[in-house]
């Protein structure tokens, strides 16, 4: 018996098959890297902080992560979900103090604003990451939301003497444990 080729041309499209054994086609040869990608069995060192989470200088590519993983949140839906339940969450002329974990660019607490104003409710955000320069990069995208604080700090370790009514964390990969507090 012939062994196939793992990935081959048909007519323009790209087909193989997995070691697994499924098969896979697409119109573009890179998907079936990335499908090999996200494939991938991941294991997380506690030692070892995750690439974003490593101390390092604003950069290009930082920017372009921090766009992509905006991107992420717009196009697989996190912005829906958020914005469906701030809707049963935030109602008119409510005051709320709302906590994002590993904020990122800023997104999701510029959406959560957003909602309260045109709620007419008063949101006061706090946002944390771990990266001082991914919050530098925030800034300036969250100049219009002076209701949003940032803070520097680990998120498993940062606490604040104020209460918070919604605590969010989205699209955070850090290596939870099983025995890490829960908020």
């Amino acid at each position: 018996m012939s062994k196939r080729p793992r990935c081959q041309s048909r007519g323009g499209s790209f087909w193989g098959v997995t070691s697994d054994g499924c098969r896979v086609a697409s119109s573009k040869p890179n998907f079936l890297a990335a499908y090999h990608f996200f494939r991938m069995k991941r294991q997380f060192d506690p030692a070892e902080p995750e690439l974003m989470d490593r101390p390092q200088p604003i950069s290009y590519e930082l920017e372009d992560d921090l766009r992509n993983i905006r991107a992420l949140h717009r196009y697989f839906g996190s912005y829906a979900l958020i914005s469906r339940f701030l809707r049963d969450w935030i109602r008119p002329k409510q005051s709320l103090r709302v906590l994002d974990l590993a904020t990122g660019s800023g997104d999701i607490p510029r959406l959560i604003v957003d909602h309260g104003r045109r709620a007419s409710a008063k949101v006061e955000m706090a946002a944390v990451d771990q990266q001082i320069s991914t919050l530098e990069i925030a800034r300036p995208l969250s100049a219009d939301y002076p209701v949003i604080t940032d803070h520097q700090g680990n998120i498993l370790d940062w606490c604040t003497d104020h209460p918070f009514d919604i605590v969010i964390c989205t699209l955070a990969f850090p290596p939870f444990r099983h025995t890490d507090p829960v908020l």
